[in-house]
């Protein structure tokens, strides 16, 4: 039995149709009278009942028992709007995917990209070298320049971009602003003073003295001296200074080379002409020191301890330090002590 609506193959005791909803007892009333009964083939001529096509245009579905196991419901073909809309989008969709590959693959190249160049920087610093990136094809680097045709490239020396304190002082060479400078190391109340002279070419001289009296030590071999006799220690010494790295800050930073002295220690001269006894030994402001600043005019005095403003302000006899420096002075890192520049004494003869 089939619907005469939807041509649905129907179950033998449906009530509707389980495609289109019409109701049987309806089919019925509208089914003509059936014809005689014809006679029943032979078995083996009988096709089963579930391999009888439906008639053309419907679709087969199970059998009543079947739906109700297994709660098939009946497929209704999709429109045909439907199908050409989703004919249409597919290149669209397939457009927008070949897109976000794309998308992703350059973003990943990109990330591949930073962390090469990331790794290549971390690995030129570990070894020291500053790394320098090339400019366009055909270009020097960035900062260099090069020399015209027919020359060789002339030695430059590394000279700081921006001045500091001090700096034209130090663009013909860090001593020869010193020339006409004595530097004074003393506090101005026990008797001693170390004084030093430094030349264009960073050599230096000097002389410590420190009226004494009592007894000298006693191992030292001394003449007999009236009691309450003065003596003198002393200590005539020379070096030089070598620089050591530029300008930061306005100061430079100066290793000292080749200090001696001209008398053996211990060592003593009792002069004839005064009677005064010299004791020999080391310079005070150079016991156990290697290097020295240089503080340029315009150093500001802030930065300093308030140890080496006082040893400044006692060698330029003022009250307290300036806030900055007019003249050079030389600072002892390790015991933050000082020399002030003074000017230099006229020698004789000039």
């Amino acid at each position: 039995m089939y619907c005469h609506k939807c041509g649905a193959r129907l179950a033998p005791e449906s009530r509707f149709c389980q495609r289109c909803g019409a109701r049987v007892a309806d089919i019925e009333e509208d089914r003509p009278s059936p014809a005689p009964p014809e006679p029943e083939p032979p078995e083996a001529a009988k096709a089963p009942e579930a391999e009888q096509e439906a008639p053309s245009g419907a679709q087969e579905i199970p059998s009543g028992v079947e739906a109700e196991l297994f709660g098939a419901e009946p497929e209704s073909p999709a429109p045909e709007p439907a199908r050409r809309g989703a004919a249409q989008r597919a290149p669209q969709r397939a457009a927008r995917r070949r897109t976000r590959r794309n998308a992703a693959a350059i973003a990943l190249a990109a990330v591949a990209a930073l962390a090469l160049i990331l790794i290549i920087y971390i690995l030129a610093m570990r070894s020291g070298v500053s790394p320098e990136w090339p400019g366009p094809a055909g270009t020097p680097a960035a900062g260099a320049s090069e020399p015209p045709s027919g020359t060789a490239p002339a030695e430059t020396e590394d000279i700081e971009e921006s001045p500091e304190p001090g700096e034209s002082a130090v663009a013909d060479g860090p001593f020869a602003m010193l020339s006409g400078y004595e530097f004074l190391f003393t506090d101005h109340l026990g008797g001693w003073e170390t004084r030093l002279r430094i030349a264009a070419d960073g050599s230096f001289s000097g002389r410590y003295t420190a009226v004494s009296r009592g007894n000298p030590r006693p191992s030292l071999e001394l003449p007999e001296l009236p009691a309450g006799y003065s003596y003198t220690l002393a200590a005539n010494f020379s070096g030089r200074f070598e620089r050591v790295s530029g300008a930061d800050g306005g100061a430079l930073r100066l290793r000292i080379e080749g200090l001696e002295y001209a008398e053996p220690r211990d060592s003593w001269y009792l002069s004839e002409e005064d009677g005064t006894l010299y004791i020999y030994g080391t310079a005070r402001g150079f016991d156990y020191v290697s290097e020295y600043e240089l503080l340029l005019p315009g150093y500001d005095c802030s930065a300093l301890s308030g140890s080496c403003r006082n040893w400044i302000a006692s060698a330029l006899e003022l009250d307290r330090c300036p806030e900055t420096l007019q003249t050079p002075a030389l600072r002892n890192p390790n015991t933050e002590e000082a020399f002030a520049a003074i000017p230099a004494p006229a020698e004789e003869g000039e």
